[in-house]
């Protein structure tokens, strides 16, 4: 079974939820967790995970493509960063659903373990009981990149869901410092993942 969580914690220790989300289901299960402010875009996101853990049995892992993270193994070309219009966001996940249906691209090399925004993700309960869970001391905003980099270490596949976008607000208001060097990257040359272009319409 794949059971759905948007998880929390009094003390807002993600990785605390994360690991109390572990003790509820059975190790043949899969979990996707989601922040709080974040959205999926279609309704068929279910259908295609589904479909991907049979296709590769060696995953123990899947991410989605969206909007705004700091990862840039995640992000869109040519879509318009500052949008939050929700139709156009739902456009984006119709096109993305319609274009990539079954294509993932692998993200397991290790040279980028850890290189993960958990905006939304999969995983596969007993892998992740077997590898002592998810990381709960530090600052908070690793633990999803502990998770990734620690399934790549003990051999195990990730991969990002071509197929599934999410929307993510990721604090537009008030933009992470951060985002802006992934901002700039997303308009050059050297970035060599999905490219939009005028398809999809604001």
């Amino acid at each position: 079974m794949i059971y759905h969580h948007i998880p929390w914690n009094k003390n807002k220790c993600i990785g605390t939820a994360y690991n109390e989300i572990l003790k509820i289901h059975k190790d043949e299960d899969w979990v996707t967790v989601m922040d709080a402010d974040a959205m999926h875009t279609t309704n068929d996101w279910y259908e295609e995970l589904e479909n991907a853990i049979q296709k590769f049995p060696k995953a123990k892992g899947f991410g989605s493509r969206t909007n705004r993270a700091r990862s840039l193994n995640q992000l869109l070309s040519g879509i318009d960063l500052d949008n939050h219009n929700i139709s156009y966001q739902r456009k984006l996940g119709a096109y993305m659903a319609k274009s990539f249906k079954g294509q993932v691209t692998p993200h397991f090399d290790k040279q980028y373990a850890g290189h993960f925004s958990g905006l939304w993700f999969a995983f596969h309960v007993g892998t992740m009981k077997e590898i002592n869970g998810f990381y709960t001391s530090g600052s908070q905003q690793l633990t999803d990149n502990y998770f990734h980099a620690n399934l790549l270490e003990q051999g195990h596949e990730f991969y990002i869901l071509d197929s599934i976008y999410v929307y993510h607000w990721y604090r537009a208001n008030e933009e992470y410092p951060q985002f802006q060097p992934i901002k700039k990257a997303l308009t050059e040359r050297q970035f060599n993942g999905v490219r939009l272009v005028s398809e999809v319409k604001k």
